[in-house]
């Protein structure tokens, strides 16, 4: 509006100029001739003394605030750049730190990777290790029973020898016997042969026995060493997760130095956004300075193009007064013309000083408005950053919950990984429970089926035995038959003998028969009683086996229990697990619904952040155009100061040739009065008649226009005289006034101390900003230092983690390559004890015939065996990088 009514007031003194234009113009067609006061006038004088007085101080206190604003505007600009670099550098140094936390972060989770990686890999060879160990006991189990099948066949055939050297001894015995005893001898031979049979059947059993016995004893040394080789493993697990957990520790720890710098970094960004907050304030002032430095100029230069506008038409007036002086040089009413457009002048001054007036009173009201108007932008300007700091804030408050989110996505993902190593630990003890019982299953099913047969075998031989009790119990009846009939045959032969007394003679062969056959009846009694103590040792053995069976069946029966017991927590284990698949799906899809917010804050943000780095743009762009713009306006100020001395100094050039062009005109007036006189003069005397009576008429009006002329030129000195006396009645009212009531003057002086006082507050708060920039920079090289002190600290960590994860590999590969060697010399000596198994068949063709050619072959092969470990061994100096495939050969080559 201000700008409109400005407009609007300066068409109105241009149409006011053009209008007294166009009646100068008039009033100069209409009148001929006026008398026109002198410039040397004293009242003219006076009235230009004054004006020119009051424009000098005016213009000196003008050039004055321009100095000042000036010089105040350069050095707040130049504690504007050093701000600027300053908070520029500050911004480069939190940049610089925040991407070298970055790539501790990296750095870090890539460690944690390794260090995964590595302990897999450790897990996998010791799982390799247990099963070649555990390959390597089934061999040697099964290189101990063919030892013990082996023995059992030698002990076998050793006895069947034993029993075909006492059928051939007692078979040359029972030669020798008579043949009528033939038949019984074969009888008890083939009794003795089926008693030899049982007995071979009996041991056979037993032997069956004793290498399940031995087979169970080995299960159960197996197992016990399983328990063992598991309590180490246990073991072994319980020190990785010490060593996990302190691991876990000092990553927690280094998390929370991270943090702690994370958090000092915040308090540092926190306290440059501050400075900055109180830096835009100060470039808030700063602006509103050099606005108002732009609108004196503006002001200045209105007033200058006032001037020039001025100036402008003093040359067309000048230019016009040149024409008309041209146009009437014959006429003499020039000094009518001067006196009429000193009069226009002094005119058009009044109107211009009405002008002046009204236009400063236009332009106060538009300093008003557009005070307030810049208030409100103030005002405006200031919600806005409070917007945008409020947007800042929920930013950083976003930034915040983002990494807490983050942080609880970690924590989640850790509870997830320890929930899956749990979930992994309990499906392999529920795997090897599962085998372990399946395991006890087979060897249940296997120990019934055994014990099925053995209950046959003991009813096959119970059965065997009742016979071979009633065939004893036949023998002792026959026995004792025949023992009654021989006791018999005694009394019918000691009666015959007492009654014949030929006894040597009558009786002899019988005697003989009945020696032998008590002899072989001593025979059958002794055989008798040892199979009696078989049986007995045979019964104690079936009670033992007895015994067993009942405690290999509680054994069942426990192991049924447990595997119950078992499938219960199976169950139980079960339902967790389920439980926990539940919970991991709401996790997962608490987890998928975070990530989706995390996207589209992530979004916001980063629509947020192109906002910010285009409205950074935007304000860097603003304030180089306005620095520009300012340097711009300087120079134009500089050089309008240039052109308005310069135009000053043409204007006393033109006065002073205005001055003698406008005496010269007067010289040329009079001569030209003098020849018109003459002219008349010569013409009255050559026509006497009529040119008088024309004269004497002119002369008339001359008169009547001088008296005229003379009475407006007193009525324009009276006004004159009233200006100048109104003029010094209202500055001697202005003075009294000030003088009544000092209190004018004292609120200009307070205002001018006020403003001192805030220009020194500003200078003050500048210093204090500076002061406190000087502290944020210390405190920050300070963080820095902290800084570089932690990062050396985490790289000495990091040389001794990677030393130890050499140390580490060296021991792995150490231990490949004695598993190797070990792996080596058990396939050796598997090929040995094939090659020996083959000897022994008689199957293996032999080379050397000779024990000569054999030792050469031995010497030929320990020559060549040291020439290779030579040879490798130069290998190892020559080429270092391939030590352990060389360390394996060298292993291989050594004599085991």
């Amino acid at each position: 509006m201000s700008s409109i009514h400005a407009e609007t007031d300066s068409q109105d003194t241009i149409h006011q100029d053009e209008t007294n234009f166009e009646c100068c113009n008039e009033e100069r067609e209409s009148v001929e001739s006026l008398k026109v006061l002198d410039p040397d006038d004293p009242l003219m004088k006076r009235f230009q003394d004054a004006l020119k007085a009051h424009l000098i101080k005016v213009n000196d206190g003008l050039s004055k605030d321009i100095n000042e604003l000036a010089i105040s505007n350069k050095q707040m600009e130049k504690e504007r750049l050093q701000k600027g670099s300053e908070m520029y550098e500050a911004q480069l140094e939190i940049h610089n730190q925040v991407t070298l936390i970055d790539k501790w972060r990296t750095s870090l989770e890539i460690m944690k990777c390794w260090c995964e990686k590595e302990k897999n890999d450790v897990k996998s060879m010791k799982e390799t290790r247990n099963i070649a160990e555990q390959e390597r006991r089934k061999e040697l189990e099964k290189e101990k029973s063919m030892s013990h099948e082996i023995e059992s066949v030698t002990s076998l055939c050793r006895r069947f020898a034993e029993y075909e050297e006492e059928v051939s001894n007692y078979i040359t015995i029972a030669k020798r016997m008579s043949e009528k005893d033939a038949r019984v001898e074969r009888e008890l031979i083939r009794q003795k042969q089926e008693m030899d049979y049982i007995m071979l059947k009996a041991s056979e059993t037993v032997w069956k026995l004793e290498r399940e016995l031995n087979d169970l004893q080995k299960q159960i040394e197996i197992k016990n060493n399983e328990k063992l080789t598991m309590n180490q493993v246990i073991a072994d697990a319980d020190t990785d997760l010490e060593v996990f957990e302190r691991e876990q520790k000092n990553l927690i720890n280094s998390w929370n130095k991270v943090l702690l710098s994370v958090q000092q970094r915040d308090k540092a960004y926190d306290t440059l956004s501050t400075e900055r907050m109180n830096v835009r304030e100060s470039l808030k002032n700063i602006n509103a300075r050099i606005e108002k430095v732009k609108k004196d100029t503006m002001k200045e230069t209105h007033s200058n193009e006032q001037l020039t506008t001025i100036q402008s038409r003093i040359d067309e007036e000048i230019s016009c007064n040149e024409e008309v002086i041209k146009i009437h040089n014959d006429k003499l009413e020039v000094i009518q013309y001067k006196t009429d457009s000193a009069i226009q002048l002094t005119e058009n001054t009044e109107a211009q000083l009405k002008a002046a007036t009204l236009a400063h009173q236009r332009l106060t009201s538009e300093e008003n408005a557009v005070d307030r108007q810049l208030e409100k932008l103030s005002t405006q300007k200031s919600a806005l950053e409070d917007e945008v700091m409020a947007k800042l804030a929920d930013k950083i408050t976003q930034n915040k919950t983002i990494k807490r989110l983050n942080k609880m996505l970690r924590d989640m993902r850790e509870t997830k990984k320890q929930f899956e190593l749990t979930m992994l630990q309990t499906e392999n003890i529920y795997a090897k429970g599962l085998l372990d019982a399946e395991k006890l299953n087979n060897a249940l099913c296997i120990e019934k089926a055994e014990l099925m047969e053995l209950d046959e075998m003991n009813n096959q031989k119970n059965a065997e035995i009742n016979k071979l009790h009633n065939e004893i119990e036949k023998c002792n009846l026959l026995i004792e038959r025949k023992q009654k009939k021989i006791g018999e045959l005694n009394k019918l032969i000691g009666e015959i003998n007492a009654a014949s007394g030929n006894s040597v003679d009558m009786v002899g062969p019988h005697v003989i028969k009945i020696a032998s056959l008590e002899k072989s009846i001593e025979e059958l009694e002794a055989i008798n009683t040892e199979n009696q103590r078989y049986w007995l040792r045979h019964e104690a053995v079936i009670v033992n086996l007895t015994d067993e069976r009942n405690g290999k069946l509680q054994e069942i029966n426990r192991l049924n229990k447990q595997i119950i017991i078992l499938e219960q927590k199976n169950l139980k284990l079960r339902h967790a697990f389920e439980k926990e698949n539940k919970i991991q799906q709401n996790i997962e899809k608490r987890m998928n619904d975070l990530h989706q917010r995390l996207t589209k804050n992530n979004t916001i943000l980063a629509e947020q952040r192109e906002l910010r780095d285009q409205l950074q743009d935007k304000n860097f762009i603003v304030n180089d155009e306005y620095t520009r713009t300012l340097q711009q306006t300087e120079r134009e100020f500089i050089n309008l100061q240039n052109n308005i001395k310069d135009l000053t100094n043409e204007k006393c050039i033109l006065e002073e040739k205005l001055q003698d062009e406008i005496r010269n005109n007067l010289a040329w007036d009079k001569k030209l009065k003098l020849a018109m006189e003459t002219t008349k003069f010569i013409k009255q005397e050559q026509n006497p008649g009529g040119d008088v009576a024309v004269m004497k008429s002119e002369i008339r009006k001359m008169e009547m226009r001088l008296s005229y002329l003379k009475k407006v030129q007193e009525k324009m000195i009276r006004d004159m005289e009233l200006c100048v006396t109104k003029r010094e009645m209202i500055v001697d009212a202005a003075l009294t006034k000030q003088m009544k009531n000092p209190k004018v003057m004292h609120n200009k002086q307070v205002m001018f101390e006020k403003r001192m006082d805030g220009r020194r507050l500003e200078i003050k708060q500048i210093r204090k900003e500076i002061i406190g920039l000087e502290n944020a920079t210390a405190k920050l090289k300070k963080e820095n230092e902290i800084l570089d002190n932690e990062e050396k600290e985490n790289e000495k960590l990091l040389k001794n983690i990677q030393n130890e994860l050499t140390e580490l590999n060296k021991q792995i590969a150490e231990g490949e390559i004695m598993k190797h060697h070990k792996l080596e010399c058990l396939v050796r000596k598997q090929r040995k004890i094939k090659l020996l198994q083959s000897v022994r068949d008689g199957k293996y063709k032999i080379i050397c015939k000779s024990v000569v050619t054999l030792n050469d072959s031995i010497e030929y092969q320990k020559t060549l065996n040291s020439n290779l470990i030579e040879i490798m061994e130069q290998v190892n100096k020559d080429f270092p990088l391939i030590k352990d495939n060389v360390k394996k050969i060298l292993l291989t080559l050594q004599p085991s």
